[in-house]
C-alpha cells in the first residue's frame, strides 16, 4: 500500500505526525505541572506545605505497612464503616471504633521499628534546605547562609513571607 505524498512535506504518516505532536504536548504538560508545583508566589506556598505534609503522611503510612499489614488497617476501617452503616452492629459494638482506629494508627506510626526511618526524612529535608540556602547565598554573594536559609524556608514553605516583606541584597549585605 502506498501513501500519497503532499508536496512540500516529509515522508511521515499522519500517525507519526500526531505522535510527534502528542510527545511535544506531553512534555509541555509536564513542564506546566512542574511550574505549578514550584510556583514561588506567596499564595502557593501554603499549598506546597500541604503537599509536603500529605506526601510525608502517605510515605509514613507506606512504611508502616511493612510492620502493620494492610489487613490490620482494613479491619479497623471495616469496623468504622460497619459502625456507621449497620445499626445492629453499632448497638452491639463496645467502645468507639474511631478511637480504636486512632489508637491503632498512633501505635503504628510511633512504633520503634517504623520510627527508625524518621531521621531519614528529617535529614533529606534539612539537606535540601541547606543546599538551597547555600545556592542562594552563593548567587547573591551573602556571607551569612542563615539569612538565605530563613528566606528559603519562609518563601518556599509558608505564606507568612508576604510581598510586603522584602529581602534587599546589595554588595553581599542584606536588609529586611
Amino acid at each position: 500500500m502506498t501513501t500519497l505524498a503532499i508536496p512540500g512535506s516529509s515522508d511521515e504518516s499522519a500517525l507519526q505526525k500526531e505522535g510527534k505532536l502528542f510527545q511535544e504536548l506531553f512534555v509541555r504538560l509536564g513542564n506546566a505541572m512542574l511550574n505549578s508545583i514550584f510556583d514561588l508566589r506567596p499564595e502557593k506556598a501554603a499549598r506546597r506545605m500541604q503537599n509536603l505534609l500529605i506526601a510525608f503522611i502517605v510515605i509514613w503510612y507506606l512504611i508502616t505497612l511493612r510492620y502493620y499489614p494492610a489487613v490490620l488497617w482494613a479491619q479497623h476501617l471495616r469496623e468504622i464503616f460497619l459502625f456507621i452503616f449497620n445499626p445492629a452492629f453499632a448497638q452491639g459494638y463496645e467502645g468507639n471504633p474511631f478511637i480504636k482506629f486512632a489508637i491503632f494508627a498512633w501505635n503504628a506510626f510511633t512504633d520503634p521499628h517504623v520510627f527508625q526511618y524518621f531521621p531519614i526524612f528529617l535529614a533529606s529535608f534539612f539537606i535540601a534546605l541547606q543546599s538551597a540556602a547555600i545556592y542562594l547565598s552563593d548567587v547573591f554573594e551573602l556571607e551569612d547562609v542563615s539569612v538565605a536559609r530563613s528566606f528559603a524556608c519562609r518563601r518556599f514553605l509558608s505564606a507568612r513571607w508576604s510581598m510586603s516583606r522584602k529581602l534587599i541584597i546589595s554588595d553581599g549585605q542584606c536588609w529586611l
